[in-house]
């Protein structure tokens, strides 16, 4: 075994070279033009007063579309907790007021009481004023996991004003539109986002993070293989959430859409049973064979035991949010070693990375006493003026869902940078996709469950890769109404199935070879111990040719001494100290023939 202190030395020599030939600059790649123009999110082939087929919009009749210079009246925000209380709450509270009194409006929160649960108590408490009919309140914050649950206790925005998602951008405001109505408008976004060890990075001759999945993958074992050596057992390739959640969604939705697929299609149809995801299966068994993934991090990793993990040192990516960011940047100070942020890789033809789109919505209450004065506060909270002055007073906290914000100099200075490379930069080479929420409406929640389980049932090898995806499939069909289909995947689900074990069908073969090997190995074996035995006797006859002959033959006599005794007890007499030595030397040989091991 090699010291630990020569490895050492060797690594370090090694990686001496490296760092000398690594790239120096940039810290990200410029890898596609910026993502800033987006096509407007229109109810096309539909308008104001009708769905596509041709059926009035529900609600039409009784909108009204002067409604930007006519509302007034109370309006009440039903706040979440965790939002009534955040570090600037107070600040946008009296804003709210102040621009409201400046529109003959009187705006105030309704704010839910410490210890409450967004889904527990809030979306429960919309939901049970809905079927009631309660009208406590106006304004409605909707989580982007949401949507769905809550869209038939929303007004359809699209009955008051078709061009009301003008300007953001088109993936994310299509997360509000459910079954053709648009429920609720984007007011916050967040997204997916690879933190990177830079020192480690360079240490092993990388000058940037990975741009495609085969760039993360080779970073990342070659990252491994010299930890390993410097006995850094603790270290892993990637971390994120792998426990069962909505962040676990997010992840997987990121990983399929890096290879150009999708859970669930615009359209609403299931897409996920492909063989490009069953390929992307495998490549991720194989991460958690080579130790990119660390099996111990499956069914437990939260995205913040995970955060952990990567600012202690123990992780080379790590997926986070950009709504973490400038928690991670406080804290980072004390991780020991510099780190960057990219956008998660992908193999998409574009060249961008992907990110999954979470955030907040803001939608009107169905049951409200004054639908005209929430919607105009909704499009307030939701517009451009009010997004830039949020983000320039939190800074990177929030990401505005209008793309030209990206060209904003002001707002690229409030979102700042990380390493000298612009968070602007980084967040304009993402493309965004969306979890299947709106295309599923009220049955998401069937939906990311069914995700969950399958996804931690390969990666932990409960279920083969190939039957777990037909499965998933199938189940989503019948949670979404669809006909069920015979999928063909290409892979042989029956060599990678689970880290480092085989599926059940295979292994007669490979016990069998197995038994092979072994057979052949005792034969090898048996072989050298008998050659050896025999180059040993040999020794043993070539340096004693004056041996007694085997008992009961007589010897031949010499001329004139009769039987010959009184010669041979003279020779005796004068060579019995040679014999003595010789006796020795051959009882050794004979101790080592009896001796010999393979």
């Amino acid at each position: 075994m090699i010291p630990a202190l020569y490895k050492s030395g060797i690594l370090s020599l090694a990686l001496a070279i490296l760092a000398d030939t690594a790239q120096a600059a940039p810290y990200i790649h410029r890898r596609a033009a910026l993502t800033t123009t987006t096509r407007p999110l229109r109810p096309s082939p539909g308008n104001r007063t009708h769905y596509s087929t041709g059926q009035p919009r529900l609600g039409s009749s009784t909108a009204d579309p002067t409604f930007l210079t006519t509302a007034s009246g109370p309006v009440t925000i039903l706040t979440p907790h965790e939002r009534a209380t955040a570090v600037h709450a107070t600040q946008l509270k009296e804003a709210n007021a102040a621009w409201g009194a400046s529109q003959n409006l009187s705006i105030t929160w309704k704010q839910f009481p410490e210890g409450s649960d967004y889904a527990a108590d809030y979306v429960n408490q919309v939901l049970q004023a809905c079927r009631t009919g309660q009208s406590s309140f106006d304004v409605v914050w909707v989580e982007s996991a949401y949507v769905g649950a809550l869209s038939e206790c929303l007004e359809d925005v699209w009955a008051w004003d078709e061009a009301a998602a003008g300007g953001h951008a088109e993936v994310v405001a299509r997360g509000g539109v459910v079954a053709e109505r648009l429920v609720a408008l984007p007011a916050e976004l967040s997204f997916g986002i690879l933190l990177y060890n830079s020192d480690l990075l360079e240490r092993y001759g990388y000058g940037y993070p990975p741009d495609t999945l085969n760039e993360f993958e080779e970073m990342a074992t070659a990252v491994l293989m010299g930890e390993r050596m410097l006995e850094n057992y603790k270290m892993a390739g990637w971390t994120g959430p792998l426990s069962s959640s909505e962040d676990l969604t997010s992840t997987v939705a990121e990983w399929i859409q890096s290879i150009g697929s999708s859970i669930i299609d615009d359209n609403g149809s299931v897409t996920v049973g492909t063989t490009q995801v069953a390929n992307l299966l495998a490549r991720l068994t194989r991460w958690l064979e080579s130790g990119i993934i660390d099996p111990s991090d499956v069914g437990q990793s939260t995205l913040t035991s995970s955060l952990n993990r990567f600012l202690a040192g123990q992780a080379l990516f790590a997926r986070t949010t950009t709504a973490h960011v400038p928690g991670i940047i406080s804290s980072a100070s004390s991780a020991g070693f510099d780190w960057g942020i990219a956008p998660v890789p992908s193999d998409l033809e574009s060249g961008l990375g992907v990110g999954t789109a979470e955030g907040w919505l803001v939608g009107t209450y169905r049951h409200s006493q004054n639908k005209a004065g929430a919607m105009k506060v909704v499009e307030y909270l939701t517009s451009q003026e009010y997004q830039k002055a949020k983000i320039l007073d939190l800074g990177a906290a929030m990401v505005g869902t209008y793309p030209s914000f990206l060209l904003d100099r002001s707002i690229c200075q409030a979102y700042g940078t990380v390493r000298s490379t612009s968070l602007c930069m980084v967040y304009s080479q993402v493309s965004v996709n969306r979890r299947p929420v709106s295309q599923a409406g009220a049955r998401y929640a069937n939906v990311t469950a069914a995700v969950q389980a399958t996804v931690l049932e390969v990666m932990t090898g409960a279920t083969a890769i190939v039957p777990a995806l037909k499965a998933l499939d199938a189940r989503l069909r019948v949670i979404m109404g669809q006909p069920a289909v015979e999928l063909s995947l290409e892979i042989d689900d029956s060599i990678v199935v689970r880290p480092g074990k085989k599926s059940l069908d295979q292994l007669g073969t490979q016990l069998a070879g197995l038994c092979v090997v072994l057979a052949v190995t005792a034969v090898v074996v048996v072989g050298l111990r008998r050659t050896q035995r025999r180059e040993i006797e040999k020794q043993l006859m070539a340096g004693n040719p004056g041996q007694n002959p085997p008992q009961g033959q007589a010897g031949p006599s010499s001329p004139g001494t009769g039987d010959g005794q009184p010669e041979m007890r003279e020779a005796g007499s004068s060579s019995s100290k040679q014999d003595k030595g010789k006796g020795a030397e051959y009882e050794a040989l004979i101790d080592k023939s009896e001796k010999i091991e393979i």
